[in-house]
């Protein structure tokens, strides 16, 4: 399970006091996940996300949420933030920046069939075509220059076959 910040009712109580979500009625960890917590909330209102940043700037996250939110004005099903009453998309609970979004259908899957996969395929085509009109507000911190740097110290460590495999992959 991928849970690494545990919260209490009276934290998540607090965090939806500054939120038109209605009232905490239930939450659960969620087992997904790999660098973040999630919890599922269920509110007067409905089912919600709580996600939980363990290891991301604030201004990496402000361009992840401007992101998730063009995606959703473009018609992609993406787990955009929702506004506190102030208008805020990135809260903080416990002492770490966090969002609420609507619950999207669906579950994690281990071994897709190959149904799901031509899905997947799918959606990442679509995430793709609609992202590429997305205007980041900042330089990619993950850009030409870094895949070189990276590309450069792992030639240096791989094992000799490996290191040509990816010379030859990386243009």
């Amino acid at each position: 399970m991928a849970v690494y910040t545990t919260v209490t009712e009276q934290d998540i109580e607090t965090l939806l006091s500054n939120n038109l979500l209605g009232t905490l009625k239930q939450f659960s960890p969620m087992s997904a996940g790999i660098s973040n917590t999630h919890y599922k909330l269920t509110t007067s209102t409905g089912e919600f996300v709580l996600t939980i940043f363990e290891h991301a700037d604030i201004e990496s996250l402000q361009t992840k949420l401007m992101l998730e939110e063009f995606l959703v004005s473009n018609g992609y099903p993406a787990s955009a933030a929702l506004p506190s009453k102030n208008d805020y998309r990135l809260q903080t609970i416990v002492n770490k920046p966090c969002k609420l979004s609507i619950l999207l259908p669906g579950q994690s899957v281990q071994i897709p069939n190959l149904e799901q996969l031509n899905e997947v395929g799918q959606m990442l085509a679509e995430l793709h075509l609609t992202s590429v009109h997305f205007q980041f507000g900042h330089e990619l911190l993950k850009n030409d220059d870094w895949i070189s740097r990276s590309v450069e110290r792992l030639l240096e460590v791989l094992p000799t076959a490996d290191a040509l495999m990816l010379s030859l992959i990386h243009i």
